[in-house]
C-alpha cells in the first residue's frame, strides 16, 4: 500500500497523516489544528492528533512503538519554529498492575548424633517460603527533539507493553503540541513510526516495506485568529486502553401494518 500524498487541490491539513493495514492496523488522524496570534504579536500553533493500534486477528500485539514528530518550514523565506508544550512531556505509568511472588528455596540438614563418639546420621529436610509484592506497568514517555542549535523542532514518545500482562500496547493515544512560529509562513511535519510486534506478526510483514506518506503541510495565514492569552493544551492528552461496550443487545419493537 502506497503512502499518504497531499492532495494538490486541498494540500493543507491532510485529515489522515499516515494508515498501514495489516494483521495490526496502524492509523494516525491529525483531529485539530489552531493557528493563534497572542496580544502581544506572538503567534502560536495547536496540533491534536490521534494514534490508534488496532489488532486485526487474536493474539496479535505490539509491543513497543516509537513516534516521532518533527516540524520544519517549506518556504524560502524561513520560519522559526519551536516546541512549547506537548501531552506526556515526562515519564507516565499506564495500567499498573500488582502481583505476589512467592519463592520457595529447601534442602537437607544434616545432623550427627551419638554416644562416644559414635555418629549416626540422619537427613532433615527445610523449606523456606518468602512472598512479596511487586508491580508492573506500560511505561509511556515523551521528550523533545533537539536540531543542531538546539532548539526543540520536534517530539517523540516511546511506550510497551506491560511486562507482566504482555497484552500489547494501548489502543489509542491522544496527543497535543503547541508550536512557536515567527510569522504566518507555511511549515510542515514529518510523522515516523516505529513498532516491535509480536513474533508472527513480525514474520509476516518482514518483507513488507514501510510505506512512505508525504509531510503533512500547513498554511497559518489562512486561518489565523486573534486570541488574549495562550491555548491551552493540558485537557488534549488521552491514553484508552480499550473500549468496552456494556449490553450490546438491543430489543426493537417493528409495527405491524396489516394493510401493507
Amino acid at each position: 500500500m502506497a503512502g499518504k500524498r497531499n492532495d494538490p487541490s486541498a494540500p493543507y491539513d491532510r485529515p489522515i497523516i499516515t494508515e498501514r493495514h495489516g494483521p495490526i492496523k496502524i492509523l494516525c488522524t491529525l483531529e485539530t489544528v489552531d493557528h493563534v496570534r497572542l496580544r502581544d504579536g506572538t503567534r502560536e500553533s495547536v496540533l491534536v492528533l490521534r494514534f490508534q493500534f488496532n489488532p486485526a486477528k487474536p493474539h496479535r500485539r505490539i509491543i513497543c512503538a516509537d513516534i516521532s514528530l518533527k516540524f520544519s518550514s517549506r518556504e524560502p523565506i524561513q520560519t522559526t519554529l519551536k516546541v512549547l508544550g506537548f501531552s506526556f512531556d515526562g515519564r507516565y505509568a499506564v495500567l499498573t498492575t500488582c502481583q505476589a511472588e512467592t519463592t520457595t528455596r529447601g534442602g537437607d540438614l544434616n545432623a550427627n548424633v551419638g554416644q562416644f563418639g559414635l555418629g549416626l546420621g540422619s537427613s532433615v529436610k527445610w523449606e523456606k517460603t518468602a512472598v512479596r509484592n511487586t508491580t508492573d506497568q506500560t511505561p509511556l514517555s515523551g521528550s523533545r527533539i533537539g536540531n543542531d542549535f538546539g532548539k526543540g523542532v520536534g517530539v517523540e514518545w516511546a511506550f510497551c507493553e506491560n511486562g507482566t500482562t504482555k497484552t500489547g500496547i494501548p489502543s489509542t493515544l491522544n496527543v497535543a503540541v503547541r508550536l512557536q512560529r515567527s510569522n504566518d509562513c507555511d511549515f510542515q511535519c514529518e510523522l515516523e513510526i516505529k513498532t516491535k510486534a509480536d513474533c508472527r506478526t513480525w514474520l509476516r510483514n518482514l518483507f513488507v516495506p514501510s510505506p512512505k506518506d508525504d509531510p503533512v503541510l500547513f498554511h497559518p495565514r489562512q486561518s489565523e485568529r486573534d486570541v488574549d492569552e495562550e491555548v491551552d493544551i493540558s485537557a488534549w492528552g488521552n491514553v484508552t486502553w480499550h473500549t468496552t461496550i456494556k449490553n450490546p443487545i438491543k430489543k426493537v419493537r417493528m409495527s405491524h401494518n396489516p394493510l401493507a
